[in-house]
């Protein structure tokens, strides 16, 4: 243990010693019951869990970030398990104890229990005031999505300013709600990239599409394994794609990655030259694409369907 605790893994010569204990009591006290054994088993799995990302950790990680909310995630769930489980034990043993001894318990538990279950009371009006800037009156709704509204009377829009280039949520959310409505299974979608929380993926983020390319550092984490290379050129793919006025070479760009829809909003208009928005009114022409929802101007989020796929 002195060498974990050198070698700056002092966590581990902590929680080791308490895995051993715990593993002894599992695996050698032939008198404990069923039920505490379940018990020390799930805090086992729940402390060697947490233990695990002291050690581990995953190529391309921001330190060890990911893993560990993702394994503590985990962990949690099973300590709350095994605290349920220990708690219905103790509850039960508690009529052998001084009475002295049980009221003092109860009420130590009682104060925990109402901090806890008051925690909704008192986050709730927090998280109700927290409304996008310059909203007074915002919808009331379990709508997740209905910020993008703004103003609950529709006079005053949401607007996203993004390096003063000012973005109106209003169509896209109406763009959003249509793909959610409408379309089945999980085409392809390609839409304007933006760096990391900014406006941009939002209609992967709100429909579960696949997109050519999501957000930059998450989708070289989960591809840990791959040359960020490969990431960068999507990346640049799509900016050409957007930023082209050829319609052969965007309708190129939407075979190579089998694109089914393109989305064209007010973050596109903002991140790429309005001038070559005019390809999109050609492929429609020509054949290539179709609108599916808006009406291919500035008042609205269009999205367009590709019907050539050759």
């Amino acid at each position: 243990m002195g060498m974990l605790w050198t070698n700056d893994y002092q966590v581990l010569a902590l929680g080791l010693p308490l895995l051993i204990g715990i593993a002894y009591l599992v695996f050698f006290n032939r008198e404990l019951t069923t039920l505490r054994r379940v018990t020390w088993i799930l805090f086992g799995l729940g402390l060697s869990l947490t233990l695990l990302v002291e050690v581990v950790v995953l190529t391309g990680d921001v330190g060890r970030s990911n893993m560990v909310f993702r394994f503590y995630d985990e962990a949690w769930f099973i300590f709350g398990l095994a605290i349920s489980l220990a708690l219905v034990d103790l509850l039960a043993e508690m009529r052998h104890w001084l009475s002295r001894l049980k009221y003092v318990w109860g009420l130590i538990l009682g104060v925990l229990v109402v901090g806890a279950a008051s925690y909704p009371l008192i986050a709730t009006n927090q998280k109700l005031t927290d409304r996008w800037p310059n909203i007074q009156n915002p919808p009331y709704t379990l709508d997740g999505a209905a910020f993008m509204l703004g103003d609950a009377n529709g006079q005053v829009p949401a607007i996203y300013n993004d390096e003063n280039r000012p973005i109106n949520l209003g169509p896209d959310y109406a763009a959003i709600l249509y793909m959610q409505d409408h379309v089945d299974g999980t085409p392809v979608i390609v839409e304007g990239h933006t760096e990391e929380y900014r406006w941009g993926s939002r209609f992967s983020i709100y429909t579960g599409l696949p997109s050519v390319v999501g957000w930059s550092w998450h989708v070289r984490q989960h591809n840990s394994l791959l040359d960020g290379a490969v990431v960068d050129k999507r990346i640049d793919e799509v900016n050409n794609f957007y930023n082209t006025s050829d319609a052969q070479t965007a309708k190129q760009f939407l075979n190579k990655y089998q694109v089914q829809y393109v989305i064209v909003g007010g973050l596109e208009r903002a991140y790429y030259a309005p001038e070559r928005m005019g390809k999109f009114t050609d492929m429609v022409n020509q054949g290539i694409l179709k609108i599916a929802f808006g009406d291919n101007t500035p008042n609205t989020t269009t999205v367009y369907e590709v019907l050539d796929k050759k």
